[in-house]
C-alpha cells in the first residue's frame, strides 16, 4: 500500500485554540444561545455544546441549559444548594424513613401546602425523583441545613 498519496484535509485549527472554551463559557454566562455562540465563534453548535459540557465538568461549573435538579439553583453558571428546597427534601426523606410511600408523601406535602418548584401540587413521580436523588444522602442534606442556619 502506498500511503504517500495526497488527500483532502479538513481544517481543525479551531480545535487547537485552547481559548475557545473560555470564549464559549463567557458567552453562555451572558445568556447567548448555543447557536449564537457558534455563529460568533465560527464553529459548529454541536462543538459548542460538547466544549461547554467538557469544561464545565472539569471546572465544577455547569453551563448547560435547563432546570437544575430540585434542591439546587443556578447562580452565574454554578449549581448551588437552595436552603428552602433542601428543607423540603429533608421533610421528604423523614417521611420516607417513616415508611411512607411516594404517593403518601405527595399527599402530606400537598396537605401542608408545600409547593413544588413549578407544578401546582406534588405528585408521586416528582417525589420519587427527589427520593432517587437524595435517599442515600440524608446526612449531607441535614448537615447543609445545620450549617446554613
Amino acid at each position: 500500500m502506498n500511503f504517500s498519496l495526497p488527500h483532502d484535509s479538513i481544517d481543525l485549527s479551531y480545535l487547537l485554540n485552547n481559548q475557545t472554551h473560555v470564549k464559549c463559557m463567557k458567552l453562555r454566562e451572558n445568556n447567548y444561545s448555543y447557536a449564537a455562540i457558534a455563529r460568533q465563534l465560527g464553529i459548529s453548535k454541536s462543538f459548542v455544546i460538547k466544549t461547554l459540557a467538557r469544561y464545565s465538568t472539569q471546572t465544577g461549573t455547569n453551563c448547560r441549559s435547563g432546570n437544575p435538579p430540585y434542591g439546587y439553583v443556578r447562580a452565574n453558571g454554578i449549581l448551588m444548594k437552595q436552603p428552602k428546597e433542601m428543607e423540603i427534601i429533608l421533610r421528604i426523606l423523614n417521611l420516607y424513613k417513616n415508611q411512607r410511600t411516594a404517593y403518601e408523601i405527595a399527599v402530606v406535602l400537598n396537605h401542608e401546602n408545600i409547593s413544588p418548584r413549578k407544578a401546582k401540587h406534588w405528585d408521586h413521580s416528582s417525589v420519587k425523583k427527589v427520593l432517587e436523588r437524595y435517599k442515600n444522602r440524608f446526612d449531607e442534606v441535614e448537615k447543609f441545613l445545620q450549617e446554613s442556619n
